[in-house]
């Protein structure tokens, strides 16, 4: 059996302006879990970083001024599949933002009675409070965020599921997060459900 995708909703921050926090890429490096790749102009500047194997699997990647200033940032899905974006000013000024910082979500089944729950949040210039997870109808689990050993700047949480005598599995979670930069609380929420198949052989990992 695999769990088949019903519905998925999430939050989506609206264009806005913010006050000014400079980025550069000496701060996405110092930070990052492993070697970033970077591009280089003819000066030998940066102009890029990726996350190893963003463009094949999954990760990020931020583009800069000639200042070095961070310009965008993006987070890609397997397949290169653009989900979240965060554009700056060249004055360092957050102008827009696209999609939500709750960047990915892979459930694999490990058997018929269990499943494994990856959950992946941008953190840059953010601060999370504990991930709030209620399955089905279960009383509500709180989850603590932990780095991703991949890819630089985001949080993940993981836990394992029992699935046995399961039909439906419906995921509702939430998160509050400060904006290191302006101070102000957000609040992050989702849903994912899911039912099961049993025409359908075992998933294989990903989302």
């Amino acid at each position: 059996m695999r769990w088949i995708f019903i519905c998925l909703l999430f939050s989506i921050t609206s264009c806005k302006t913010g006050p000014i926090c400079f980025i550069t890429s000496a701060d996405i490096q110092m930070h990052a879990p492993r070697k970033l790749l970077a591009a280089h102009d003819a000066e030998r500047r940066i102009t890029a970083l990726y996350d190893a194997g963003w463009d094949s699997a999954r990760g990020g990647a931020y583009l800069f001024y000639p200042d070095d200033k961070l310009k965008t940032y993006t987070y890609y899905q397997s397949g290169k599949k653009p989900v979240y974006r965060e554009e700056y000013s060249e004055n360092g000024v957050m102008e827009r933002s696209e999609g939500s910082p709750m960047v990915d979500r892979i459930i694999t089944e490990i058997n018929l009675d269990s499943a494994y729950v990856q959950i992946y949040f941008f953190r840059l210039q953010k601060t999370f409070q504990n991930l709030k997870i209620t399955i089905n109808k279960n009383p509500p689990m709180q989850f603590p965020l932990v780095d991703d050993s991949v890819n630089a700047n985001i949080k993940e949480v993981s836990f394992g599921l029992n699935t046995k005598d399961m039909t439906n599995l419906d995921i509702y979670s939430r998160v509050e997060y400060l904006d290191d930069c302006s101070k102000i609380d957000h609040v992050l929420s989702d849903t994912l459900l899911l039912v099961k198949n049993p025409h359908i052989s075992p998933a294989s990992p990903g989302k």
